[in-house]
């Protein structure tokens, strides 16, 4: 701004933001609308409500006047287009000439040092208020006291973050970082310490949101995935805009890998190079997962195939397991495993086998009675995986069966679930441990801390 250039008055309609008296939820309203935000503190909740009015600012291309409020006082602040927030001059309209000096002193600083990246910049305000709308703060640590831990950890978590209500984590398999839908609405990235890598405002609302959030790869490259029943946004590890990828007509996306896949009657994209494109799968396969760009196709009775975008199918033959006569159906498959059932010599039983995904090799296989299997499904941890009662050891390529066991997901090495209608976790040796009533389960681990939830809070407890 050049010196002596008019100031441009605040549009006539202010806006109302009121500080709740828990400090952690504000309530900002315009002319013809509202809105409600939250945040981890009191200085979370008040950046998160300043974002609001800085982006009604924004819209109206013009500064706004903020009557703020919280349960001990009052402030007249304004926000600019360009993403300043300042307190609100007393007593005068224009501003003399020492006002006007300071607005653009300011505006100097926001224009020279921090135009096109986003950061709001928050200067001369009262006190309690942020000074940096992006200034990265750890959470504080909490005690998990309203249900039970799961077992293996303690009340203490190292960090407490609110999340928006109904939404759901999701956690990378390698432990380095997990997506929430943090209070304030908005998509984040979080680290082991509970610190946002980065925040970006959500396509949907946070209500629409839900469990629908998913982070693909881990430590540094990474990905987090979004879907509607009309888009897929996907955000690169270093967050910024998403990619928006238009579902075709009747697509699905499925995350039976570590990939989002867009599914259609009888076709199967993946997001590659800005845009969905089509993976020529083998004739009579389906697509089941997909790792990268890659699309794991198989049909019922094997074998099964990697393709890749514009490239050929590379056919997978599984190795037939010890007393195996034949390849019955393949049944499930996660991005490092593929579960066969074989038919098994002498009839009466059938051979279960753990497949590697790649190149077909045997890395387990237990002989079982087919009723067993009803209903059963894959899951997969971390050197670990079941499916239905039978356990295996990835690691030891060893396989046992817990009878009446239904796995439900998996925690690091340990696999949770229910046994004759009790909830259980069954560790790599087998045994199966049962959980207090109401105990949390863990949606993964960051750092060998269990994420956990507890009403619409989430926690990172310590290990025992």
């Amino acid at each position: 701004m050049r010196r002596g250039a008019k100031q441009q008055k605040p549009h006539k309609s202010p806006v109302t933001l009121v500080i709740a008296p828990d400090e952690r939820h504000a309530e900002i309203t315009f002319k013809d609308d509202h809105r409600w935000v939250g945040g981890a503190g009191p200085k979370e909740t008040r950046r998160a409500a300043l974002d609001v009015a800085v982006e009604h600012a924004v819209r109206l291309g013009r500064p706004v006047r903020i009557h703020a409020a919280d349960a001990s006082s009052e402030w007249q602040l304004t926000a600019t287009p360009t993403g300043v927030v300042r307190a609100a001059e007393a007593g005068t309209s224009g501003g003399g000439r020492r006002s006007g000096l300071l607005v653009a002193a300011v505006a100097v600083l926001v224009i020279g040092g921090l135009a096109g990246t986003g950061t709001l910049a928050y200067r001369m305000l009262p006190p309690g208020w942020p000074e940096s709308a992006d200034a990265a703060t750890t959470p504080e640590s909490a005690s998990f006291n309203s249900r039970p831990a799961p077992p293996g950890f303690t009340e203490d978590a190292l960090w407490k973050i609110p999340l928006a209500p109904g939404s759901r984590p999701s956690v990378a398999e390698d432990g380095s970082v997990a997506a929430i839908v943090g209070a304030d609405g908005k998509i984040a990235a979080i680290g082991p310490d509970g610190v946002r890598k980065w925040s970006e405002e959500s396509p949907l609302p946070p209500a629409e949101v839900k469990s629908g959030l998913r982070i693909n790869g881990g430590a540094d490259d990474f990905s987090v995935s979004l879907s509607d029943s009309e888009s897929l946004w996907v955000w690169a590890s270093g967050g910024g805009d998403p990619e928006r990828f238009e579902l075709p007509s009747g697509g699905q996306v499925s995350y039976g890998g570590s990939a989002p896949m867009v599914l259609t009657e009888g076709a199967a994209f993946v997001p590659s190079d800005g845009e969905l494109v089509e993976v020529d799968t083998p004739q009579g396969t389906a697509g089941l997962l997909a790792k990268g760009d890659s699309v794991l196709a198989a049909s019922a009775n094997g074998p099964w195939s990697w393709v890749r975008p514009a490239g050929k199918a590379r056919e997978v033959e599984p190795v037939p397991p010890d007393q195996a006569t034949r390849l019955e159906r393949v049944l499930a498959a996660s991005d490092d495993y593929v579960i066969v059932r074989w038919a098994a010599a002498g009839g009466g039983r059938t051979i279960l086998a753990v497949h590697d995904s790649q190149d077909g090799s045997v890395a387990s296989s237990t002989a079982v009675a087919e009723q067993a299997l009803v209903d059963a499904r894959w899951v997969v941890g971390d050197g670990v995986g079941a499916y239905g009662p039978l356990l295996v050891d990835l690691e030891a390529g060893e396989g046992r069966l817990l009878g009446g066991f239904r796995p439900t997901s998996a925690a690091g090495p340990t696999l949770y679930g229910e046994r004759k209608g009790v909830a259980v976790a069954v560790g790599r040796d087998g045994s199966p441990e049962n959980l207090e009533t109401g105990a949390a389960r863990p949606w993964g681990l960051l750092d060998g801390h269990a994420i956990v939830m507890a009403d619409d809070d989430l926690y990172a407890l310590t290990p025992a």
